[in-house]
């Protein structure tokens, strides 16, 4: 440092200053100045003064030890307006200066760093050049000079000051080197990307702060080399240059990433000689925070310690050190951002290995915190901070002692703390006592008593009281941290009994609010005697021993272990019990009772003497004990230790050769096994048999380095003195382990510490394969080496090496039996499992070479057939030590292929997993890229990226490589910068939004993977919302594509909802759990909208944990707001169950609880099974669990509210009854096999999955008293299903004979217990399930087994839906993912008709696409298989099983053909509806769906309805075709129909309505023939109106040639504008299809009426609501003036309008109704027909029409505007002629003649149409039919054939149509035609065409129907009818050069054309201007033009007109290519 004086003198001095005027500032250039005063001996002055201070900045030379610098004041802000400079020279002999930075923060507005900022120049000059100018917070790396100084510049402006710097300086020989301190940075080789100069040394430093680590990545690396790098070489050390050696590199190959073990501190060193150089080397490094750590000694330091700390830091340290010693932490440092409680950043400690434990204190601020000493071998620190202010962090000295320190003390009232049991009772008082205790307070306290249990008795207690305590409590838990079991969670003023720790620690934690206090609690404390103890393993002991126990005791114990547990009691030494008497009838003595209570039996009898007992063992999960003392002569007493025992954790298990495989699993899995256990199994197999253990799912024992804590042994035979085959711990799945004999025993052993989940593994009669998981083993062949292989073998085995290693396979000997393709006996090795690639496939007596795997898996199968065999084979693997991927979770970091970059192995593959902070993302950088090219695919070698690492996101970046190459691989960096694109942590008390990527901006993009973790910042009472408000996301069948998926906890919770699609949820998602894990990915392929999400946090719902507990809607008892969303989980402890009680329910009623619900689920999530859903007011009542969770949710919506609920519940330990969700498991009455206790009563309800069905067995010693002999008072019942009912009893049992085994039918069956009588033994009944079910509900599921999750290998599973003969049972996949196969060989489903066995399936399917709907009539059977290789998810189907007919009495409803609009009727069905309503109504049916196979007499599938109540009543009608049968009505109350199908056509089906309605008995209609008469509305009940709901028709029938006066004499209905509600029509006719006279509603009496004819008809029809007075009508008849009922003949006759050809009168209207015999058709030539252009045409026209016109008949209507009408000739035998004009004008009217037509017929006109006899339905036999047309002179006809349906003939000799050109047979043949194929258009070039139509006797079908025209031009002409086509000239052939057509199609008035373009190619170049198509809207072309068209159109729309005329123009002038067209039109 400098130094710089100011001189201040008044007189002059000497030497050197000596002057009056004051001399400058001196500043010096070291931290030293001298300064010498000197005065002579003759006159003096007054002298001088000086003022020196500190100068910032020095000149400094230096050697390699160095020195260090900082800014003014470090580590305070420096000054304003500073400018310091240093000048660091070295020292001869080193020449360069390296400049190290530990901390760093300036001022930085600009990226420039114009105002803070440190300047480094290389040289020793102002003017040497600049090497960087530094500001801001980020720790510049350190700086070499190339010269020999550096001048550091550090300038400061006027405004913010910052902490400044500090950094190290030292001299060295080279130019590199330094410290480095920041959190992530990256160094390279001297020159890099150069080569580096010769004879150079560098030394990093790499620090973090104390007890963290450091990552160490390099991304390149070539140094000059040999291999023992003795010549250019990188060294990596721990510490400093003396500490362990990590490594020392040279050559090509990149070293792999390290990972600091020992410490914070790398040492890196490089040295080059003076030869050949390299490219050099970059490594990247990075901080990684939070560390478990051992030892004996040792620092923990904040992160960037001394520097300032990060934000949002959440670290964990925790320090273990030997078991019989204790952690003590002094604190060095302390500077931890100072609030009050410290509120933001803290360190907190707690007394144990994790953060539930003690808590022994939360420290922030700056003073140091005292010494902190643990009560174990474990301690925890955590260290958090926010985002805002900071400090250096903590700094902290641990330390291993011997002793806890002096025994804790807790003074009255404090808050907390840790308390010792003594001799005498201690006391604990809530803060504040006796005075009020203050609000928001936090305490707690630890209890510990060593060797004994904690007992606590509350003396007083005065609290805040709610239900479940939720604002101020005390939770006293049993164990020694916060997720303890909970004891008791007290409040109010009631204080509970006695409390018991079952260990020697209890944990209590008060807690109050800031409303309501009171004066607390005052509590006793002391060593246990007596207690429940609910855990499987635990120690007892009298008081105070081995001291002698306290005279006049009596301490009772209840130990409860996990139901299906025995409790065992081993007794430890001293036992000294002061008892007498044989059987210790006096003195002190204890007890030990098989049961829960005092009243049970004995085990073994009173216990006293110095003798220890021998092991005891109870027959159930409860033991009793009690220990009684007199008042005289004490001994030291007993210990014992108790533990759960059972097959569970020990026990003898024979295995015969049918036995199944089972399952042994440590005590409690998949939770951790229990500490100090001792588990010991014996497995034993028939002789000559070997034993196989095959472990599953996750396997985790403590891992230490030789098993010596925690372990699993497994020893080859029966005893502990056999030779061990395996001792195993850690976290690695096992391999498969067999014995050599026909036993194995295992031993599973645990200590006193750390427990995990532990382990499941399968035992098996051995025969060979298995798995082996390891870095190295060996298999071999069934026998080897002592016997040859036996035939009909077939081994599997499964290697897997460690992560990022791959296999190598040898064989070590090798002898099998050859054949010719190794088709015999063979060795197959593929990658992976047995459907990877093949390695190869071996056989023979040569050793096959060695094979490597591309990764850490192979699978190798080994199979021999029936004859033939060898000696077998030896097959060693050997994982590599080369290690490629992995997972990297610094901030940034490199990765690179292996040897890179030279050039990369052989097949390979390498997974690695980036892991980088919250809320960034991961930016990777491919630095090099040198693969083998494969086109688009990157099918050989490619690096494959993926977003996001988990097993539900794609698989993680992978790189591949294939066979050995030439190219040298990859490299690439990663960094995390970028903040993330989506995910993070959500935790806003006051909720908020989320949404996808781009939401409401775009679509979201692919290969997204966002993950949120929704926190609930609140602990109690509350639950955690989300609410999707919209949702668009691409849809899938199982959501595979794009997803929102929601899990409880974290991303390995459970998982809750997976979404897709575009609708979402309206049900919101609810939870308890603190956290909900959310995660959005999508796919590389579609896009959508996105979703957009809000969460909350509800004031309701929670965790409640221990013995019982109460939980009410919210604001109960006021009712419950709207919305509500609550969640709870109820947590009783290990072992119990839960019973929940419901005392008040009322929840807004629902049929199917839409609205507002409680659910309640059978375990610990919403994801659980489901209990009931329950809403209205029907109480759930009591409710009994099957396991110690049950999840309640209740959702209330936007509505209505209610009262709510209220409910309480309890914990069980009972084991008698509740809901049973598992495949398996036991059932037994309680105290089995001891006596159940008297009126007892159990219910049990097992739910297997829903793929399987339950079988139950009944244990044989079986004991039901029942006095009576019938099984009415006392006995076990089981029932299918989930009720109680007859029709389900599967068994009964009582008496001493066990019922026999059940079969259910499918998952569900229930059983109940009863005992009101003797007590016995009981019953003890295991169940078990199996694949498949029996179905008969209305409708259900199906799923395959394990569905979700994959379904097993080797499946063969039956599923039966039976609901009856006569039901149609359709199944709709809704889910399927089956391994696929062309003709589904290997796996999938088979669907049959039961009820026709021997036939082969319905259907067959597999694949992943969802099979349509599959139906059948009758009884379904689905077979799902799978064979032994893939398998997948499965499948999911609905059934429903639809009546066919049945009984119908209501009063309204609905009949259809079975499965309608589910899928088509189906074939040979039979199905009878009766129909029957109230004896004084008859029946209406309206059809409204209706589509059956047609045919002439529906013959083949048809709907018949019979007027009664079977077939022998009167047929009302048979239908079938598409055509809506009419309205039909009964004549009684009953109606019969008939629906019968037959076996080929079928259709959609049917649906009608029926309804009761009056008949014409009761004056609803009816027929009327009297010449006068009267009708009106009905009105049976005399009130004056008229019925709802009537529909009512009157056929008026008068005389022929005489019409109908009907007159209304009064009228009122309900009134409408258009009367669509009650209404009267009248229709000029004898029904309803003749012309609408009109509609009447309202009360204006309509006008008189004259019918046209002698019919009318009157439909009365009212709705169901408003109803009048009604209306009553006269009729009579009066002469007919035309029109009416005639017959034709043969003989031609003529009809004429009225007076013809003289005027007739007004209004005329004339309907004459022609008829024909049966077959015949009727012949209509119109003489003369005259209206009038200004007529109106809907009062004025001719119609001519087929009666009724049906879905084929014709219907033509003539105005004035028409031309001549057309001979008409009917298709039926009936034909309805009507005329009507309103007024006669001059040459007005019409004359027509009419005549049977035959079938041969003449056509004198331009154009027409023609239809076989008959049509569309099949023409007669043995008809011979001659047709002539005849066109007007001079034009041509053009016939176009619309359909062909002729008996087919290779010569057309049976049924065909002859076409000759003119009109003779002896004219020109054009040609002859049958079959069913169109033949082409005729051209015949002549105005007559001449056509034969005969049919023979035999087979008759549809026949020819064909549109003709004609026209001058050769083409063109009228096209008339309501459908048909036409063609362009010469078609199919092209059309003549200058061809010029027009069309007029003309369809009958009242309809509308539509013109279909059936082929179209017209030859153009493309502007249709030449050659062109085009339609008019309209009769001519002046009407709007549709069109053109021309080219080779291929998609032309079908035009639709808007009226019934559309004229069509053709031109072409020209056709090089083959063109031409053919239109079709419709109306």
């Amino acid at each position: 440092m400098w130094l710089s004086m100011t001189v201040q003198a008044y007189l002059s001095l000497c030497w050197p200053v000596c002057v009056a005027p004051l001399p400058p500032s001196i500043t010096a250039t070291q931290n030293t100045i001298y300064v010498r005063f000197r005065s002579d001996s003759s006159r003096s002055h007054r002298g001088f003064s000086a003022r020196f201070s500190e100068a910032c900045g020095a000149s400094i030379t230096t050697n390699d030890i160095g020195g260090a610098i900082s800014s003014p004041r470090y580590p305070s802000p420096y000054p304003s307006n500073q400018n310091c400079s240093w000048i660091i020279k070295a020292q001869e002999p080193f020449n360069h200066v390296t400049l190290s930075f530990t901390d760093f923060e300036l001022e930085m507005i600009n990226s420039d760093c114009s105002h803070d900022a440190l300047e480094i120049l290389d040289g020793d000059n102002y003017q040497a050049p600049s090497i960087g100018r530094y500001c801001g917070y980020e720790v510049p790396h350190p700086v070499t000079s190339f010269s020999n100084a550096l001048v550091v510049n550090f300038i400061s402006d006027h405004s913010v000051s910052k902490r400044g710097f500090r950094a190290t300086y030292s001299a060295s020989t080279s130019s590199c080197g330094g410290e480095l301190v920041m959190e992530s940075g990256a160094f390279n080789s001297p020159n890099y990307p150069d080569a580096y100069p010769p004879n150079v040394e560098c030394v990093w430093t790499i620090k973090s702060s104390p007890g963290n680590r450091l990552q160490l990545s390099f991304i390149i690396f070539q140094l000059q080399g040999d291999p023992d790098c003795d010549n250019d070489f990188l060294e990596i050390r721990e510490g400093d240059s003396a500490g362990p050696l990590v490594g020392r590199f040279c050559g090509a190959s990149l070293p792999s990433n390290y990972t600091s073990v020992v410490g914070h501190i790398l040492w890196v060193k490089f040295v080059s000689d003076a030869s050949i150089s390299g490219a050099g080397f970059r490594a990247t490094f990075a901080h990684l925070y939070g560390n478990d750590v051992t030892g004996e000694i040792g620092q923990i330091a904040s992160p960037l310690y001394p520097r300032m700390y990060p934000p949002y830091s959440h670290y964990r340290w925790t320090i273990t050190v030997d078991g019989d010693s204790f952690v003590q932490i002094r604190f060095l440092d302390m500077d931890i951002e100072d609030t009050q409680d410290c509120l933001y950043d803290h360190l907190k400690v707690f007394d144990g290995p994790s953060v539930h434990y003690y808590p022994l204190g939360k420290l922030c601020g700056l003073s140091l915190p005292p010494t902190i000493r643990s009560s174990g071998s474990a301690l925890t620190l955590q260290f958090m901070s926010d985002s805002a202010g900071t400090g250096k962090g903590f700094l902290v000295e641990w330390t291993a002692v011997q002793d806890s320190g002096p025994t804790p003390t807790v003074p009255p009232g404090a808050c907390g703390g840790v308390l010792m049991t003594g001799e005498t009772p201690g006391f604990l008082f809530s803060p504040g006592w006796p005075e009020n205790y203050l609000p928001n307070q936090e305490c707690t306290w630890l209890i510990r008593s060593p060797d004994s249990t904690v007992e606590l008795n509350l003396l007083y207690l005065d609290m805040e009281d709610y239900p479940m305590c939720y604002f101020d409590s005390l939770v006293i838990r049993d164990g020694a941290s916060s997720v303890s079991p909970e004891l008791a969670t007290v409040c109010g003023r009631d204080p509970p009994s006695s409390l018991h720790s079952t260990g020697d620690t209890m944990y209590i934690h008060f807690s109050s609010d800031s409303s309501v206090h009171g004066r607390g609690f005052n509590a006793s404390y002391s060593r246990g005697c007596g207690g429940l103890l609910h855990v499987d393993r635990g120690v007892l002991s009298s008081p105070r021993y081995p001291q002698n126990y306290l005279p006049n005791q009596d301490c009772s114990w209840h130990v409860m272990v996990t139901p299906g547990f025995r409790v065992s009691v081993t007794f430890q030494s001293p036992f000294q019990i002061q008892g007498y008497g044989s059987v210790c009838s006096s003195g002190d003595y204890l007890e030990l009772r098989n049961g829960p209570d005092a009243s049970a039996p004995l085990i073994g009898g009173r216990l006293c003497g110095a003798s220890a007992p021998s092991v005891q063992q109870t027959t159930d999960n409860h033991l009793f004990m009690r220990f009684i003392s007199d008042a005289t002569n004490e001994g030291s007493g007993f210990k014992l230790t108790f533990e759960a025992h059972s097959l569970a954790c020990g026990g003898f298990i024979e295995l015969n050769d049918n036995d199944p495989p089972g399952y042994i699993t440590s005590p409690n899995y998949p939770q951790n096994y229990p500490q100090n256990i001792d588990c010991v199994w014996v497995i034993s197999v028939p002789n000559g048999e070997a034993v196989q253990i095959d472990f599953e799912d996750d396997f985790y024992i403590e891992p230490t380095s030789s098993c010596a804590y925690d372990y699993l042994e497994l020893l080859d035979g029966s005893t502990s003195n056999d030779v061990v085959i395996v001792h195993l711990c850690g976290n690695t799945r096992p391999s498969t382990q067999h014995s050599s004999g026909s036993s194995m025993l295992l031993r599973f052993r645990t200590d006193t510490s750390v427990t995990h989940k532990g382990f499941k593994a399968k035992y098996s009669i051995a025969t060979c394969g298995g798995a082996y998981i390891g870095q190295r083993g060996t298999i071999k062949s069934p026998g080897y080496p002592a016997a040859n292989y036996p035939d009909s073998s077939s081994c599997e085995w499964y290697l897997e090496g460690p992560t990022g290693h791959y296999l190598t396979l040898s064989f070590d000997l090798f002898n099998l039996q050859s054949s010719s393709g190794c088709t015999a006996d063979y060795v197959e090795i593929r990658e992976y499992n047995a459907s990877g690639r093949i390695l190869g496939r071996f056989c023979g007596s040569n050793i096959p070479v060695s094979m490597e795997t591309s990764d850490s898996f192979a699978h190798v199968k080994f199979v021999s057939d029936a004859s033939g065999n060898a000696p077998g084979f030896s097959l060693t693997f050997e994982a590599s030590v080369e290690v490629c991927g992995g997972e990297l979770n610094a901030a940034s970091g490199t990765i690179s292929s292996p040897n890179y970059p030279n050039l990369y192995p052989h097949s390979r593959v390498c997974h690695w997993q980036l892991v980088v902070p919250h809320g960034r993302r991961v930016t990777l950088t491919i630095n090099d890229l040198r693969l083998e090219g494969s086109g688009t695919s990157c099918s050989f070698d490619y690096v494959d990226v993926l977003n996001g690492w988990l097993e539900v996101a794609p698989p993680p970046a992978e790189v591949l490589w294939d066979s050995p190459s030439r190219y040298t691989g990859f490299t690439a960096s990663y960094s995390s910068e970028e903040p993330a694109e989506c995910g993070g942590i959500l935790n806003n008390p006051t909720g908020g939004d989320f949404t996808s990527p781009g939401y409401l901006v775009s679509n979201y993009s692919n290969n997204l993977n966002c993950e949120w973790l929704i926190q609930n910042p609140q602990h109690v009472n509350s639950s955690i919302v989300v609410l999707i408000e919209d949702f668009h996301l691409e849809n899938h069948q199982s959501c595979a594509s794009d997803y929102l998926q929601f899990r409880l906890g974290n991303a390995d919770g459970e998982m809750l909802a997976k979404l897709c699609g575009q609708t979402a949820p309206t049900i919101p998602i609810v939870v308890f759990t603190p956290e909900l894990w959310v995660h959005f990915q999508t796919n590389a392929f579609q896009q959508d909208l996105g979703f957009k999400a809000k969460y909350l946090f509800s004031e309701c719902g929670g965790w409640q944990t221990g013995e019982g507990g109460v939980l009410s809607s919210p604001n109960y008892p006021a009712i419950y707001p709207s919305p509500s969303r609550c969640a709870w989980l109820l947590e009783a402890p290990p072992g119990y169950t839960i019973k929940l009680t419901f005392s008040y329910f009322n929840l807004e009623p629902h049929s199917q609880c839409g609205w507002d619900s409680v659910t309640i689920f059978n375990g610990g999530s919403p994801g659980s099974p489901v209990i009931g859903q329950y809403c209205g007011t029907t109480s759930p009542g009591t409710i009994q669990s099957g396991s110690n969770k049950v999840a309640v949710v209740f959702l209330a919506d936007h509505s209505v509210s209610r009262g709510g609920f209220r409910a309480t519940w309890s914990a069980d330990s009972s084991g008698c009854g509740g809901v049973i969700h598992a495949d398996s498991g036991t059932i037994k009455s309680p105290n089995y096999p001891q006596n159940f206790p008297a009126n007892v009563e159990c219910s049990w309800k097992i739910i297997a999955h829903e793929g399987n069905h339950v079988e139950m067995s009944f244990n044989s010693d079986f004991q039901i008293p029942d006095s009576s002999g019938t099984c009415q008072s006392s006995y076990v019942k089981v029932w299918s299903g989930q009720t109680q009912n007859s029709e389900a009893l599967l068994s009964t049992g009582c008496g001493s004979v066990a019922p026999p085994p059940i079969i259910a039918p499918y998952n569900t069956i229930t059983s109940r217990f009863q005992g009101t009588g003797t007590p016995g033994k009981g019953f003890s009944a295991s169940f078990i399930t199996r694949c498949g079910a029996n179905f008969t509900a209305s409708s259900g599921r199906v799923v395959s087994p394990n569905y979700p999750a994959e379904y097993p290998f080797n499946s063969n599973c039956n599923y039966i839906i039976d609901a009856g003969k006569q039901t149609v049972v359709v199944l709709t996949f809704k889910v399927f993912q089956i391994e696929a196969d062309s003709t589904c060989t290997y796996d999938g489903l088979k669907i049959y008709n039961l009820a026709a066995p021997g036939s082969p399936p319905i259907a067959t399917v597999c694949g992943s696409s969802i099979p349509g709907p599959v139906s059948n009539f009758g009884p379904m059977l689905i077979n799902f298989y799978s064979d032994y290789v893939v398998n997948d998810s499965g499948f999911l189907a609905e059934y429903t099983a639809i009546p066919c007919g049945g009984f119908f009495n209501s009063t309204m409803g609905t009949v259809s053909s079975p499965a309608l609009s589910m899928a088509n009727y189906l074939h040979n069905i039979n199905c009878t509806y009766h129909i029957m309503v109230q004896a004084d109504k008859v029946v209406d049916l309206k059809f409204n769906t209706f589509h059956l196979e047609s045919s002439s007499s529906c013959r083949y599938d048809y709907v018949a309805v019979y007027d009664g109540q079977d077939t022998l009543a009167p047929l009302l009608g048979q239908f079938c075709g598409a055509v809506l049968p009419p309205n039909l009505r009964s004549s009684s109350n009953q109606l019969f129909i008939v629906f019968r199908t037959d076996g080929s056509v079928n259709g959609i089906g049917w649906r009608a309505v029926y309804s009761q309605t009056l008949g014409p008995a009761q004056g609803c209609g009816g027929y009327m023939s009297m010449p006068i008469g009267r009708f009106g509305s009905p009105d049976p009940n005399l009130d004056d109106r008229y019925e709802f709901r009537m529909d009512c028709m009157w056929t008026i029938e008068m005389p022929p040639n005489t019409v109908v006066n009907l007159t209304f004499e009064s009228f009122d209905l309900e009134d409408s504008s258009n009367c669509r509600y009650d209404y009267l029509n009248v229709f000029d006719g004898d029904n309803n299809n003749f012309p609408l006279v009109g509609t009447f509603c309202g009360s204006f009496i309509p006008a008189y009426f004259v019918s046209s004819g002698n019919f009318l008809t009157v439909h009365f029809v009212t709705d169901n609501s408003v109803n009048k007075r009604g209306f009553n009508a006269t009729y009579r008849s009066v002469p007919m003036l035309c029109g009416g009922t005639l017959n034709a003949t043969t003989a031609v006759q003529t009809l004429t309008s009225p007076y013809y050809p003289n005027a007739y009168p007004p209004f005329t209207s004339c309907r004459w109704i022609l008829d024909a015999p049966a077959q015949e058709s009727i012949k209509l030539s119109v003489q003369t027909f005259v209206l009038q252009p200004s007529q109106s045409c809907s009062t004025n026209y001719l119609e001519m029409k087929d009666w009724p016109v049906g879905d084929y008949g014709q219907s033509h209507k003539f105005c004035a505007a028409d031309a001549h009408p057309p001979d008409f000739y009917s298709y039926g035998r009936t034909v309805l002629v009507q005329f009507k004009s309103d007024a006669f004008v001059a040459r007005n009217g019409v004359s027509f003649t009419y005549q049977i037509a035959g079938c041969s017929r003449t056509y004198e006109q331009p154009y027409g149409y023609l239809k076989s006899p008959g049509w569309p339905n099949v023409y007669p036999h043995n008809v011979d039919c001659t047709i002539i047309l005849k066109a007007p002179q001079n034009s041509s006809i053009s016939f176009f054939f619309n359909n062909l349906d002729l008996e087919s003939h290779s010569q057309c000799q049976f049924d065909f149509l002859e076409i000759r050109n003119g009109s003779t047979a002896e004219s020109p043949l054009i040609g002859r035609f049958c079959g069913n194929t169109l033949p082409n258009p005729v051209f015949p070039k002549s105005n007559e065409l001449y056509l034969r139509f005969k049919s023979d006797f035999s087979m008759a079908l549809n026949g020819f129907e064909a549109t003709w025209t004609s026209s001058p031009n050769g083409c063109g002409g009228t096209l008339y009818g309501d459908h048909g086509s036409f063609t362009s000239p010469n078609f199919p052939g092209t059309y003549p050069n200058s061809t010029h057509c027009e069309w007029d199609i003309v369809a009958p008035r009242g309809r509308v054309v539509t013109v279909a373009f059936a082929q179209i190619s017209i030859d153009d170049p493309g502007d249709c201007q030449n050659n062109f198509l085009k339609l008019y809207d309209g009769p001519d072309d002046s009407s709007a033009p549709v069109g053109p068209y021309c080219g080779p159109e291929t998609n032309i729309a079908p035009f639709t007109a808007s009226s019934h005329h559309v004229y069509i123009v053709f031109q072409a002038q020209y056709a090089t290519l083959p063109s031409g067209f053919r239109l079709t039109w419709s109306s």
